[in-house]
């Protein structure tokens, strides 16, 4: 097992949430999109992934971005 990375100390916990929600990575490597992803598995994708960050967030593993942090100017 690698071990966790100083600066994402939750880490082993985001990529448990992502296999429970279907998206297997391998911990703390880098992953790939292809053209062979369709659209329907970028969305898949993108919503585990809000999903698993907002419930970090709810359990206070993680800090919750001030709304200036969503604006694009």
């Amino acid at each position: 097992m690698v071990k966790s990375v100083p600066e994402f100390p939750y880490g082993d916990l985001l990529f448990y949430l992502l296999r429970n929600k279907g998206v297997h990575t391998w911990d703390h490597r880098p992953c790939f999109l292809t053209t062979a992803h369709s659209e329907a598995d970028l969305a898949f994708v993108m919503a585990a992934f809000k999903e698993s960050i907002a419930e970090m967030q709810s359990a206070g593993f993680l800090s919750t971005p001030p709304i200036s942090a969503y604006l694009v100017l």
